[in-house]
């Protein structure tokens, strides 16, 4: 690093201040000398090697403070606690906390209060084949068996599988019952 005299002045708003993810990831690849890398509160002159460096320091330091020094006994959900509210907030209808990874930016988007709830993968093919998940359960009824009863399925991504049935004859033994509706559009 080298020194250089701390100017404090700001020209401009905060919004202006830092690039765009793609303008980062640039910067990242091609120009790790960027005075985007360097911090203007102090006297010498950061790159992208010294802004890894202290971030990941201050994210340890972070995690250590609220999880303890021992790295082995880290658990995600004691960092950041899951839990799924009932939309009408009233408590005992959702749920505790669950042990879910994710982070706001991660694959699985989960905030701890707001993330992904339906999970699902298709294999496209002559007869599709379809896995998912959500968090609750088939029931809206808080009295029912199947209120809550995949949200521990949702927590560890066991996905199930979706029934589809190209014709209505092809059905399985897990169907319990069907609806037909009949309606009169007015043609």
């Amino acid at each position: 690093m080298t020194s250089r005299s701390v100017m404090k002045i700001n020209y401009y708003p905060k919004l202006f201040q830092y690039p765009s993810l793609e303008q980062t990831i640039d910067l990242i690849v091609n120009d790790q000398n960027s005075h985007f890398f360097d911090r203007r509160n102090t006297n010498e002159i950061e790159t992208i090697d010294t802004a890894i460096s202290s971030s990941f320091k201050a994210a340890v330091s972070d995690l250590r403070s609220n999880l303890g020094s021992d790295v082995k006994d880290w658990v995600w959900s004691e960092y950041q606690p899951t839990k799924i509210e009932h939309i009408t907030k009233i408590p005992g209808l959702g749920s505790d906390s669950l042990d879910v990874a994710g982070h706001a930016q991660s694959l699985f988007a989960n905030t701890g209060k707001h993330g992904p709830d339906w999970k699902m993968i298709v294999q496209l093919g002559e007869t599709p084949k379809a896995y998912y998940i959500f968090p609750g359960g088939q029931s809206g009824d808080p009295t029912s068996n199947h209120y809550m009863n995949l949200l521990p399925d949702w927590a560890e991504s066991d996905l199930h599988e979706m029934n589809y049935y190209l014709k209505p004859e092809n059905t399985n033994v897990n169907l319990l019952s069907t609806v037909e509706l009949d309606v009169d559009l007015g043609n």
